[in-house]
């Protein structure tokens, strides 16, 4: 009975460390099926509109950058459906991950890039926040920003990916059919993103090897008249249909690659898609995202969880074992102890 008892124990040990491991793996928000980020061949998200967009500036240069940037990504990996980071690198010359569009975004959430203080975040454009943070303030910056949310607007997003499923000039593309509804939206944007972004040589910056989230490209749009107010690169987007009425915009918008860059399924599943809505205000007003398929814990943590659990079991095995040795030294005990009365 002892027995079945420690086998039980061990058994619930097991389910709650497989209930541990599994729970630190993110799930997609995404309503479709494919999990490759946007190598899949298609994608269409849901009408759940209510992400809350973290933008910050970031550097790989940037000594606190390097421990904060962890804190914020551990925080985006805790709640994937409810937030989506962009990550912002200056334009300086020294940090080669910047480009116009990180820019143009830092004047846009008022911050002039010569003067920025790195890192910095904004929720959903507001609740800016400098220096090193923590898991509780941004827990309680996105309470605040997602209680900020007000208008029942609407996007979705329907995708296609035409890098991989065509070959030949002309269709080294990505197609985005983006629908908006409601009445309040001024602007609609689109931000391409790129994970496990490899820094040569990290030592010569601050220390960290790869960076995620990183702002690669894109475009920004009048959704009342559907022109194009900014893109990056300049001549890489275009709007090739569009339908506007009273509280419904549709528009058709296509990101063309250099025919001569090298395209494929590993590169685009690393690249995902934060699209949000902005009112006449600039206050982002509803916001979804695709997600990379570089979403899962990296191989240190996923060693620390593994060896916890091998430790944990060890533990109840040894404890076990030990109680087993008791309980026989103690009935030969109390056998010799008879037999000597006798």
């Amino acid at each position: 009975m002892r027995g079945a008892n420690r086998h039980f124990v061990v058994l619930v040990a097991l389910m709650l460390l497989t209930t541990i491991f599994f729970s630190q793996i993110p799930v997609s928000a995404e309503s479709d099926e494919c999990e490759q980020g946007l190598a899949c061949d298609w994608i269409k998200t849901g009408s759940n509109s209510n992400i809350v967009v973290i933008q910050e500036i970031t550097a790989i240069w940037c000594e606190i950058c390097a421990t904060t940037d962890i804190t914020i990504q551990e925080f985006t990996h805790q709640r994937n459906q409810e937030v989506a980071r962009i990550a912002y690198h200056p334009d300086d010359g020294l940090d080669y991950l910047g480009n116009r569009l990180s820019t143009r975004q830092m004047w846009n959430l008022g911050e002039n890039p010569t003067e920025a203080e790195f890192p910095t975040i904004w929720m959903d454009g507001g609740n800016r926040a400098s220096g090193p943070t923590t898991n509780d303030q941004l827990q309680r910056n996105y309470l605040k920003a997602a209680g900020q949310r007000t208008t029942e607007d609407t996007i979705e997003i329907e995708y296609f990916n035409h890098v991989s499923n065509w070959s030949g000039e002309g269709h080294q593309r990505l197609e985005f059919i983006t629908t908006i509804t409601g009445e309040n939206s001024d602007k609609i944007t689109l931000v391409l993103k790129e994970n496990a972004v490899q820094i040569e040589n990290p030592q010569l910056y601050n220390g960290v090897s790869h960076h995620d989230d990183v702002a690669t490209s894109g475009v920004m749009v009048n959704s009342n008249n559907g022109t194009i107010i900014f893109s990056e690169p300049s001549d890489a987007w275009r709007i090739v249909d569009l339908e506007i009425n009273e509280n419904f915009s549709k528009f058709q918008i296509f990101y063309d690659y250099n025919a001569s860059s090298i395209i494929d399924d590993d590169l685009m599943a690393h690249k995902g898609l934060v699209a949000y809505t902005e009112n006449s205000e600039g206050k982002i007003i509803a916001a979804l995202h695709i997600e990379s398929a570089n979403q899962n814990l990296d191989d240190e943590n996923i060693s620390i969880i593994i060896i916890t659990g091998v430790a944990i079991i060890g533990i109840i095995l040894a404890t076990s074992i030990l109680n087993n040795l008791k309980d026989s030294k103690l009935h030969n005990e109390i056998k010799n102890g008879a037999e000597s009365e006798e």
